[in-house]
Order: structure tokens, then C-alpha cells, then sequence
């Protein structure tokens, strides 16, 4: 499509204005036409003129609405000034091809005459609530970009992006010496900035100038202050400042670079505009908000938003004295290394790349349903058609965008970064899969399979399914309307049943199997179909024997929060989703690949992480060596144009995988991604992370341990792979709150502590217990075994990897359909740790470990339950417990 035309409509103030105009340049730099339509005042005429004079670009604007507020008698509000004609008159004049409303009251009759006229519409929400105008708008708009993804989830069935929001182009890009030269102030010494906004200036200057009175002779003497006071209130300002003896003050009525306060400043006093916001986070500054009075309900959800991620501090404008917020200021102005974790944290919510995305948001709108209704509208194509060929199509419209761009590693700079992804409906392969009968699993209740049958539901097929006993899972499916069987019979293949798909935990004798192959139904294994549903995706597949599950989740996270609609499918429920699969119908698939039956090797990934390679699943492989020999031919299916991303802190990982485009993230130091500066907070921990020496920048998690820090640094490494801004990154790994069964702690009464986790690897059980953060509390590891032949395997390794525990309870055997082999039991496990020097260790069968339990632990324990079998239905059974029963002295 070319000759685009998009027409933007905005609200009077600098919120609602600077945006569109941000938006405005990129469009036009794409060679798109844009007219802005903007409420009728002399204070928006004048931020306006004001806007495009400095930065350099000319809008064809027009102001449209003299009256504003909520829809009040539209008759009397609107009719009288001839709004209704004068919106048909702009749309039928300009002839837009998208109209892009950005709040307020003003955008109403121009978004619903677009409605009526066909014209595709895009609304753009700046705060993380939305305003009332956007609200009512809503039903009636074809696309929703948002500039937090909390906002998202308010939104049902219209489709939505989050894209930022647009700030002025120069802020967040001028040195503290710079900005304090061109200001005319001191470029040292700590500095508060004061920005009333546009509304509500009033009441913070009458807060700030009473609480001058209360600073120390030495606070005056060395504080700086820069005040921004609103219209016709500088000269009060500036005496309250010299009445107070304070000197080191520049009081401004307003700042039109006000990139040069930011800069200069080391805590601001702000209202908590969505605008305001943004800038924040763009210059990484922490930040005091009081919510405007008349705006409370977004501007007291973007300050909460803030002070979520440990960015600000939110003060209630009615309730606050300026004794109180003098005492919070000077905390913050005492506490340098506090400013700096609060500015970091404030730049997780930063999206430099706020105005490109939407520009693109806004013209993908606009091609792809302008297409759509030239296909509907084009005749019948005659059969042989007697035409000229056509003329080549211009080229659409490109962005371009002139602040810093993310960082690329070298390795990954020739591939072409992924376009943004496209939506489609695309059915697969056309395997039997899609036949349209009944789709059948069997063992539906692994994490694993009742994942896959959830994304088949999604995709509208008809779907059964069956496994030997219930549980969560199954309990989940049937609430979504699932017919799921208890037990394995013949009779539940049916005529009606289409296909089977069948887990590598069923034997290739059981019954179900065998009657269907007998009927010639086609049949496929739980990885073939995850083959098929991501022939059609550019796969990120995670491979590893220990942490791939964490891995694919934040993965998901990530492209969840780049606003590229992944689905995704992981072997256990992130805690973010409910769930351990989602839909989506953007380009990208994030799947944690299975090693344990060789599944892995029927994918095809775009990217593949390996998170570590160690000896596990040998009942299947037989030998290490062929392990190893299974982990290269899955990076080899890579292909030349594919990425690999490995730990470097893995032996195996590091010496016997390559590839030519590859990325090594870890701990080590010839590692391309690497943490320093790790530290713990409470239960998570923070850490620096640099590319090749380039400083990338602070990252938080929600999740404890070391291991989970190198898990972070693969999905660094996958932003960077797939040119994402780092703070797009950052944001999603402080939004991960990880798995369920992955270091999951409930807390009790008499502090004692529950930690559910699915460790059950010599080396996950080790790591584990390393993870938690806090010392001198009990610490009791409660391991349920999996499978005969991996305990056999790995028993000596099981001996030494229970060290840091202060007593270990060992349990039976989770079979997981194995037969037992002779000698190896939960009772010989204890007898090997007991023998290794470990001075507590007992057994205690499975059917006497609960009430065992509810007496055995005392105030102030932390039990760790371990075990990938059914120890984490014991894990609520025994906090449930806890709550009622009196425990006895050991």
C-alpha cells in the first residue's frame, strides 16, 4: 500500500500530545501523511507550535474541540459546534487510511464517524489503567497499542501490543555536565527536581515550598534544587526559596528542554502522568510520586506500578506532610547506592523503542486490513487471464529510528532480525492431525501431553483423552470442557477418533494402541506432534538436562512482553500464566525440547538453548557417549542461518557443542554473555550483566540461586540474539515469577518454611539447597527417587549431593511405570548416604510420610521437598497439615 494516510487525534495536554507528534515524525520518516486533530486551546495551540518548532517537524494540525470532559449531553456538547460534521469532513477530505486515537474526550466523534465510515481504528492507551474515554471507546476499535503490559490484561478480544509510550526524542540522551551548563546550575552536589506537570502544580509547590522550612542549615547550604512551578507561580516559588535561605535554586514556570532537568537531577518530585512515567524510566532517575487528586485512578496505578518494581516511592498528596516528605527525600538523598538501584529498577520500565513500535503498530493496522478488504471486494479471477503484467508495487513505507539501537553481538549481526511477527491461523503441514475427527491422548495427564492437548483445544479441534490416574492436570482439561478417562481401555477408541497421540511413558503393547493401529487410525508420539505444531513457527527450543523448564519459560516471558503474541509450551505451570502452555498467534513457538526419548531431534529450532548436557536419561541412550552424540545432532539441525546458545560454564556444553552462529553465556570469563556483581535480595537476587565487556546493565529476579542466575543469561542472550531492547529484557525477567514445582515456598505459621521443587538429579538437588538464601534456620530435604534405573545410575552421585542438608528423609521409589529392579530401593539410598558420613538420614515409606512429617518438623525449619514424581501433591497435603495439628518435641 502506498500514499498511507493515518490521521491522529489527541487531547490537550502534553500526555496526550507529545506522543502523537513523536508518532507523527516517525510516520512521516516512513512517507506516510499525517494530520493531527487536537482539543481547541490556546495552550495546546501553543505546546503544539512549540513541540514541531523544536523538533523540527511539520504536522498538518488542526484544532477540533472546544469542550472536554466526560459525554455530558453529546447533543448540547457537541452537535451545536457542528462536531459530528466537522469529524465526517476530515475523514472524508483526508481520507485516512487508520485514524489512531490517543485519550481524552476530543477523540470520541472522530474514532466512532471512522467507525461508521470502515476506517480502521488503533487506540493508544498511555497510562496503566484506562482513561474513560479509551474505555468507552474500546468496543469499537480494531487494534489497542499500550504502553505497560499490566494494561493488557484489561482488554478482551481486541487484539493489542505493547508498545510503549513515545517521549521527546532528547531525553534520557544529555550528560549530567551538559545538562547542568546549559541550565546554568552545579553539576555536583546532590539535586532534587520538582516537576509539577500541567495540572496540579499548585498543590506540590505549596507542599515543597513548607517543607523548605524544615531543612538543616546544611541541607540548604548543599542541596540543589530545580523547580518546574506551572503557569503564574514562579514568582511565588522563588521567594518562598530566599525566604527559606535557599540559594542553589533555578525556578522555572516551565522548561521546554527539559532533558537538561533530568539530566542534572538525582531524585524528582513528580506527579504521576503516564508521560512522566516514561521519562523516568528512559533517564533511570527514582522518583517520589503524588498522584494528582482529580486523576487518582491511573495516576495512583502507574505510581503503584513504580513502586512495584522498586523504582519510587508513592505518597498520597491528602495524607502527606511536608515533614514526611522531607524525611523521604532525605533517605533517598543520604543512600547514593540506593539512587542507583532505584534508577536501575526505574529503566525495567523503560521502552526506548516506543515510538517506532507504535508507528509500526499503527501502518501494520492499516496495510493488513486494507488488504483484507481488497481481497473481499475483488471479483472472481477469470480462468485465463488475457492482461499486462503488473507494474512493480512501490515499497512500503520504512522506519527508522535515530536513537541508540540495542546491542547485537557480532555473531548474530548477518542474520536478518526477525520482522515483526505477522498473525495468522496457518493449520500445519496437513498431516493427519487436521482430518477434523475426534484427537485422542493417551496419558493425557503428563505435564507434557495435557499441554499439547490444551493448545490443539485452543486451535478448535475436538479433543479426548485418557491416563491412569487423576490429577491436576487432568482436573484442569476437564474443567475446559475435555472428556479425559480414568484408566486405559480399549473402548475409548472410538469411530469418532481421528488420531492418537500417545506419550513415551506408554508401552507399545498397551491396549488403546494396539486397537487403534488394528483400525488403522493414524498414530504419532507426543514429540512428533510437537514437530507438527511447530513446522509453522520460527521454534526457540530449549534443550538441557537440568533448568530447561525455567529456561522456556522466562523465554516465553521475554517475547511475551516484546508484545509478539509466542505460544508457548513448557514441562511445568508458570506461575505468570496459570498454565504451562499459551497460544498465541504470532511467527514465534518457545518449547522446552524433550531429551529423554530422543523427541528433540525431530525439531527443527531457529535458536536452541543448551542449558547443560549431563548423564541422564541412559536407560534410553545407553551410553554417555551417544548422549553427547544425540546433543550434536540436535544443534546441528540448526541449520547455517540458525543461533545456538549454550552454557559455557558446562564441560560438555562448552567442549563438545558448536556452531557456526552461536552465543556462550555463564559465569566463566571467556564466556560472550557474563554476570558480575551477583547479590541476593531477600529470595531472589540481582546481578550486573555484560556482552563481550560491554555493560548490558542490572537485572532483578524474583527466583533464588545461582543456577537460575545462568538461566537469566541465556534469555539475555536470546534478546540479544533477536535484537530486543535489554530493557525489554529486564523487564521480563523481574515480571518472571517462575514455575510451579521450581523452588516454589509456602510460608507457616511458627516460621517454618515449605520449598516445593521437581530437583531430582544429583545436580538439581545440589543446586537447590545452595539456592536458599537464608542461614542458620534447619534445613530438612525431604527426596522421593525417580525411576529404578536412574537411581541405580546415579546412586553414588546421590550419596554426596545432600551435604548442605541438616537431615535427609528418604522415601520409595517413584516408578514412573518401571519395574523394579532388585536391590535398589529408598531403603539402600539411605544405607549408601548414611555410609558416605552424613550423621542424619532416615526412611520412611510413602504411605507414613505425611503424618511422619506433620509431627518431625519444628519452628523454624525449611523443608525442601524433592522428587519428580508425586512428592508435590505430599508438599500441600503436609502445609495443610501443619496449619491445624500440634507438633510434638523430637
Amino acid at each position: 500500500m502506498t500514499n498511507v494516510r493515518i490521521l491522529l487525534v489527541a487531547e490537550g495536554s502534553g500526555g496526550h500530545v507529545i506522543p502523537a507528534l513523536e508518532v507523527s515524525r516517525a510516520l512521516q520518516e516512513a512517507g506516510a501523511q499525517v494530520r493531527l486533530l487536537y482539543a481547541h486551546r490556546k495552550q495546546t495551540a501553543d505546546l503544539v507550535q512549540e513541540l514541531m518548532t523544536r523538533g523540527g517537524v511539520t504536522v498538518d494540525a488542526h484544532a477540533f474541540l472546544k469542550a472536554s470532559g466526560p459525554l455530558r449531553g453529546p447533543q448540547r456538547m457537541w452537535a451545536a459546534g457542528g462536531v459530528w460534521r466537522m469529524a465526517h469532513r476530515h475523514l472524508r477530505t483526508f481520507q485516512p487510511h487508520a485514524v489512531v486515537g490517543f485519550g481524552g474526550w476530543v477523540s470520541v466523534p472522530v474514532v466512532l464517524a471512522a467507525r461508521q465510515r470502515n476506517v480502521p481504528i488503533v487506540l493508544h492507551e498511555q497510562n496503566v489503567t484506562f482513561g474513560r474515554a479509551n474505555r468507552f471507546l474500546l468496543p469499537w476499535v480494531d487494534h489497542v497499542a499500550v504502553s505497560f503490559e499490566a494494561t493488557r490484561a484489561q482488554i478482551n478480544g481486541t487484539p493489542a501490543t505493547v508498545t510503549g509510550l513515545p517521549i521527546r526524542q532528547p531525553i534520557g540522551m544529555i550528560g549530567r555536565e551538559a545538562g547542568a551548563s546549559r541550565l546554568g546550575g552545579r553539576s555536583h552536589g546532590p539535586t532534587v527536581l520538582i516537576v509539577g506537570g500541567s495540572q496540579g502544580s499548585r498543590a506540590i509547590n505549596q507542599l515543597v515550598t513548607r517543607l523548605l522550612r524544615e531543612l538543616s542549615g546544611e541541607q540548604r547550604a548543599t542541596w540543589q534544587f530545580v523547580h518546574l512551578t506551572g503557569a503564574g507561580q514562579q514568582a511565588a516559588v522563588q521567594e518562598a526559596y530566599a525566604a527559606a535561605g535557599v540559594s542553589n535554586a533555578l525556578v522555572r514556570s516551565h522548561l521546554s528542554e527539559i532533558e537538561l532537568a533530568y539530566a542534572m537531577s538525582d531524585v524528582v518530585i513528580a506527579r504521576a502522568g503516564a508521560s512522566t512515567v516514561a521519562e523516568l524510566a528512559r533517564c533511570g532517575k527514582p522518583a517520589i510520586l503524588l498522584p494528582y487528586a482529580y486523576a487518582t485512578r491511573h495516576q495512583r496505578a502507574n505510581a503503584k506500578l513504580v513502586e512495584s518494581v522498586g523504582a519510587g516511592i508513592w505518597l498520597e498528596e491528602a495524607t502527606t506532610s511536608p515533614r514526611h516528605l522531607l524525611g523521604v527525600v532525605r533517605q533517598l538523598m543520604d543512600d547514593a547506592p540506593l539512587r542507583r538501584r532505584m534508577g536501575d529498577r526505574m529503566q525495567i520500565l523503560a521502552r526506548p523503542h516506543a515510538t517506532l513500535h507504535l508507528a509500526k503498530t499503527i501502518l501494520g493496522v492499516a496495510r493488513r486490513i486494507k488488504a483484507k478488504a481488497k481481497r473481499s471486494a475483488a471479483p472472481a479471477a477469470p480462468a485465463a487471464p488475457a492482461v499486462a503484467a503488473p507494474e512493480p508495487a512501490k515499497a512500503a513505507p520504512q522506519l527508522s529510528d535515530n536513537r541508540r539501537e540495542p546491542l547485537t553481538p557480532p555473531a548474530v549481526v548477518a542474520m536478518a532480525p526477525p520482522a515483526p511477527p505477522t498473525y495468522h491461523n496457518s493449520p500445519g503441514s496437513g498431516r493427519p492431525l487436521l482430518n477434523g475427527k475426534l484427537i485422542h491422548f493417551i496419558g493425557i495427564g503428563g505435564i507434557g501431553m495435557s499441554g499439547l492437548a490444551k493448545i490443539l483445544r485452543e486451535r478448535g479441534h475436538a479433543v479426548s483423552g485418557c491416563d491412569a490416574k487423576h490429577g491436576r492436570s487432568q482436573r484442569e482439561l476437564q474443567q475446559q470442557g475435555l472428556t479425559v478417562g480414568l484408566g486405559h481401555h480399549p473402548s475409548h477408541i472410538t469411530d469418532e477418533v481421528g488420531l492418537v497421540i500417545y506419550s513415551s511413558a506408554i508401552s507399545s503393547n498397551e491396549p488403546e494402541l494396539r486397537k487403534a493401529r488394528s483400525l488403522g487410525i493414524p498414530t504419532i508420539s507426543r514429540g512428533e506432534l510437537l514437530a507438527e505444531l511447530a513446522s509453522t513457527k520460527r521454534l526457540v527450543a530449549v534443550a538441557g538436562a537440568h533448568g530447561k523448564t525455567t529456561t522456556s519459560g522466562m523465554a516465553g516471558q521475554l517475547l511475551i512482553h516484546a508484545g509478539w503474541d509466542p505460544t508457548v509450551i513448557v514441562g511445568g505451570h508458570m506461575l505468570s500464566l496459570g498454565s504451562n502452555v499459551r497460544f498465541g498467534r504470532g511467527r514465534y513457538l518457545v518449547a522446552e525440547t524433550d531429551e529423554s526419548d530422543g523427541s528433540f531431534l525431530l525439531l527443527t529450532p531457529s535458536i536452541a538453548v543448551v542449558t547443560n548436557v549431563d548423564r541422564e536419561h541412559l536407560n534410553h541412550y545407553h551410553t554417555f557417549e551417544k548422549l553427547v552424540a544425540a546433543f550434536r545432532q540436535f544443534t546441528s539441525r540448526l541449520g547455517p542461518e540458525g543461533t545456538l546458545i549454550r552454557c559455557a560454564d558446562d564441560p560438555i556444553a562448552r567442549e563438545a557443542l558448536s556452531h557456526p552462529r552461536e552465543l556462550t553465556y555463564g559465569l566463566h570469563d571467556d564466556a560472550d554473555v557474563r554476570a558480575t556483581r551477583i547479590r541476593r535480595c531477600g529470595w531472589g537476587s540481582e546481578f550486573l550483566a555484560s556482552y563481550q565487556g560491554q555493560r548490558l546493565g542490572s537485572f532483578q529476579l524474583q527466583i533464588p540461586g545461582t543456577h537460575n542466575i545462568l538461566n537469566a543469561l541465556a534469555i539475555v542472550s536470546v534478546g540479544l540474539t533477536l535484537d530486543l531492547p535489554m530493557l525489554v529484557v529486564r523487564e521480563a525477567l523481574l515480571a518472571f515469577q517462575g514455575t510451579a514445582r521450581r523452588f516454589q515456598v509456602v510460608e507457616l505459621p511458627n516460621d517454618i518454611w515449605l520449598v516445593d521443587d521437581y530437583a531430582h538429579h544429583p545436580s538439581e538437588i545440589r543446586a537447590t539447597l545452595a539456592a536458599d538464601p537464608f542461614h542458620g534456620r534447619h534445613q530438612i530435604a525431604v527426596f522421593q527417587p525417580h525411576r529404578f534405573s536412574r537411581t541405580k545410575m546415579l546412586e553414588e552421585q546421590f550419596t554426596t549431593c545432600f551435604d548442605r542438608a541438616d537431615g535427609v528423609i528418604v522415601t520409595d521409589i517413584y516408578s514412573a511405570f518401571e519395574e523394579p529392579i532388585p536391590g535398589v530401593s529408598g531403603e539402600r539410598l539411605v544405607e549408601l548416604i548414611k555410609a558416605h558420613g552424613h550423621p542424619c538420614v532416615r526412611y520412611v515409606p510413602r504411605q507414613e510420610l505425611r503424618e511422619f512429617l506433620a509431627h518431625f518438623i519444628q519452628p523454624r525449619d525449611t523443608v525442601f521437598f524433592l522428587g519428580a514424581g508425586d512428592i508435590g501433591e505430599l508438599y500441600h497435603d503436609v502445609a495443610a497439615r501443619l496449619r491445624t495439628v500440634q507438633r510434638a518435641a523430637r
